[in-house]
């Protein structure tokens, strides 16, 4: 399946891939071109744009930015930290 959406030389068929993964495709193609998805996209790539970030997996945790993936444990502390600062600072 990865090798049908990433292989360049030819052309992706969402909907054989979306009958594949039992998705409906007349859902998918609607919300696809929807005003809110369109919305969604655009506002992260700003978001993207104004903290640099040009890789991905990329992650934004309360204006810290994380490049690449990481073990779910380290996702996990630093997503503590992140509250732990939060809740304090409404303090």
């Amino acid at each position: 399946m990865v090798n049908e959406i990433y292989d360049s030389s030819s052309q992706i068929d969402v909907k054989s891939i979306s009958s594949k993964l039992n998705l409906d495709y007349e859902k998918l193609h609607k919300d696809f071109n929807s005003k809110e998805v369109e919305r969604t996209l655009l506002s992260e790539i700003e978001l993207a744009n104004s903290n640099n970030i040009t890789a991905t997996p990329s992650l934004v945790i309360n204006d810290v930015v994380y490049v690449g993936s990481m073990p779910y444990k380290e996702l996990l502390s630093k997503v503590k930290l992140a509250h732990k600062r939060v809740k304090n600072n409404k303090n």
